[in-house]
C-alpha cells in the first residue's frame, strides 16, 4: 500500500508533503533532497514509489490522481490537529456547535498558495473573535483563513438564496462538533 510506505519516515513524509504541496517543483533528485534536507536516494526510492504507483508521470505528480488527494486531506488534517485549530476556535467561540472545512483543504487540491477555507457554527458573530481566529491561522499555519460564522438566521438564508454554496458547506468536512 502506498501510503504506509510514504509514511514510513520523517524525512519521507516532509519530501511528500512537498512534492504534494509545491506542484511547480521541478523532480531533479538532487535539488529535491537539498530543498527537503534528505538523502538522494530517499528521493530516488520515494519517486519510484510515486511512480510505480501512477502518481509521478512525465516528470511531475499528478495533483488529480485520488492516492493524493486522499494522502492530501489526510496530511491537512494532520497540520490542522497539530496546530489545534478546533481547540483554539472552541476557546474563542464558546457557544461554538461545530467546525466544517471546505474549499481546496476539504477536499485535497490546495497548494502552498491555497487559504485555509472553514465555518463556525455559532451564534457570535463578535468581528473582533473573528480577527482573533484569523490571527491564529495565520500566526500558528502561515495561512491566509476565510472564515465564515454560520448562524441559525444565515444558514436558512443560504439554504434558501444560495442552495450551491449552502450544498458545498452541508458535504464539509467536519473537524469537530455537529454538522449544519
Amino acid at each position: 500500500m502506498v501510503s504506509v510506505e510514504l509514511f514510513s519516515s520523517a524525512e519521507r513524509l516532509r519530501l511528500v508533503k512537498v512534492l504534494f504541496f509545491v506542484p511547480e517543483l521541478e523532480l531533479k533528485v538532487r535539488s529535491v533532497a537539498r530543498l527537503c534536507k534528505v538523502s538522494p536516494a530517499l528521493v530516488s526510492g520515494t519517486i519510484a514509489i510515486l511512480k510505480k504507483q501512477g502518481i509521478i508521470s512525465k516528470g511531475k505528480v499528478d495533483l488529480l490522481h485520488p492516492s493524493v488527494r486522499a494522502l492530501k486531506i489526510l496530511l491537512n488534517i494532520e497540520n490542522l490537529e497539530s496546530a489545534k485549530l478546533a481547540l483554539e476556535v472552541r476557546k474563542i467561540f464558546k457557544d461554538c456547535e461545530g467546525i466544517g472545512l471546505y474549499g481546496s483543504w476539504a477536499n485535497g487540491t490546495n497548494t502552498k498558495e491555497s487559504d485555509l477555507d472553514f465555518w463556525i457554527k455559532s451564534e457570535n458573530e463578535n468581528e473582533k473573535d473573528m480577527v482573533k481566529v484569523r490571527r491564529f491561522v495565520k500566526e500558528k499555519l502561515g495561512l491566509e483563513a476565510s472564515v465564515i460564522i454560520l448562524t441559525k438566521k444565515r444558514l436558512e438564508g443560504l439554504k434558501e438564496k444560495d442552495f450551491v454554496f449552502y450544498s458545498m458547506l452541508y458535504n464539509c468536512f467536519l473537524l469537530w462538533g455537529e454538522a449544519i
